[in-house]
Order: structure tokens, then C-alpha cells, then sequence
């Protein structure tokens, strides 16, 4: 059977859809900067789904469960193997995020005989001072964005942005 470039352009599309469909009631995640480290808020009321993932680091997500414990599980191991392999404060959000997380979706998500994973992702890092604070999220496309003060996760995308408008004050609350 020959797989033609549109087959796989349609492929993708559908994945969008099936993916975005899956998202579209999730509960939202917030993660905001403080004086005393990063608060991470979420409305789930059942399972869980705000994870330290190692020293300084956090992740916190929507989605499917077992997605998000896949994610969970390779993030702790990467961790723990950066930091065995190199030192502890070399393990860093951006590196977790950039190498390790991000690459692996990519794959998954544009190979057309697996299906993609269902989530979207924040990643958050302490830093010394809240300037420093890092907050990463990651959508089931692997593409990721890097935040300073505040990140948000909504099922859809209108969402992110009333949510990203309220938090930096331009959306009328305060």
C-alpha cells in the first residue's frame, strides 16, 4: 500500500481533530509565581494531576490519565538519569522540556500508525527568585512554549486566552 504525502497531511488533521475533540472538557491548570516558590492550581476533583517530577521541578496536566502518567514516568526518569549522569543542578525544565519530552510527542504524533497522545502539559521550575521562575507548556503536538510569571492550560484555545488576559491584568479582573 503507498502512502502518499496527502495521506499523511489528512492524517494529522485528524489527529488534531480526535485530540482537540478529547481536550475540549478538560479541567483547566494554572501555574503562577509567588514570593514563597510557584503555585500550581487545577479543578480536578478525582485523580490528581500536579506531579513534582524532581528538585525545583513540577509538572501538571490535562488529558488522558494514562498519558499523563506516561509523561510523568519518562519525565521522573530522565530526571533521575540527568542527575546521576551529570549533577543535580544541571537538571533544568528547558532541558526535560527540549530534549527529552518534546522530541518523543513529535515522533509520536506524526508517525501515522500510532496514536497521539492525548494532553497538554506545564512544566514549571523554581527558580532562586521569582523572576527566575520557568514554566514550559507542552501540547500532544510536542510544539512548547517557555513562560516567566504565569502559564495556563485549557481545553481549548479561547480559554488560554481569557485565562493568560486575567492573569496579566489585561483582561479586566484583578
Amino acid at each position: 500500500m503507498a502512502y502518499t504525502p496527502y495521506d499523511w497531511q489528512h492524517t494529522l488533521s485528524q489527529k488534531v481533530d480526535y485530540v482537540e475533540d478529547r481536550l475540549r472538557l478538560g479541567n483547566p491548570v494554572v501555574g503562577i509565581s509567588c514570593k514563597d516558590g510557584i503555585v500550581i492550581l487545577s479543578l480536578r476533583k478525582a485523580q490528581g494531576k500536579i506531579f513534582e517530577i524532581y528538585d525545583r521541578l513540577a509538572f501538571a496536566g490535562l488529558g488522558n490519565p494514562s498519558d499523563l502518567e506516561n509523561i510523568r514516568h519518562s519525565t521522573v526518569d530522565f530526571c533521575h538519569a540527568e542527575g546521576f549522569q551529570r549533577s543535580p543542578e544541571d537538571v533544568t525544565i528547558q532541558r526535560v522540556v527540549g530534549f527529552a519530552i518534546s522530541p518523543a510527542m513529535k515522533r509520536r504524533f506524526s508517525d501515522p500508525f500510532q496514536s497521539p497522545l492525548i494532553l497538554r502539559g506545564l512544566f514549571a521550575q523554581v527558580g532562586r527568585e521569582p523572576q527566575d521562575d520557568l514554566f514550559y507548556t507542552l501540547n500532544y503536538d510536542g510544539e512548547f512554549a517557555r513562560n516567566t510569571q504565569f502559564a495556563v492550560l485549557s481545553g481549548t484555545a479561547n480559554g488560554m486566552r481569557w485565562m493568560e488576559l486575567a492573569l496579566s491584568g489585561k483582561g479586566g479582573l484583578r
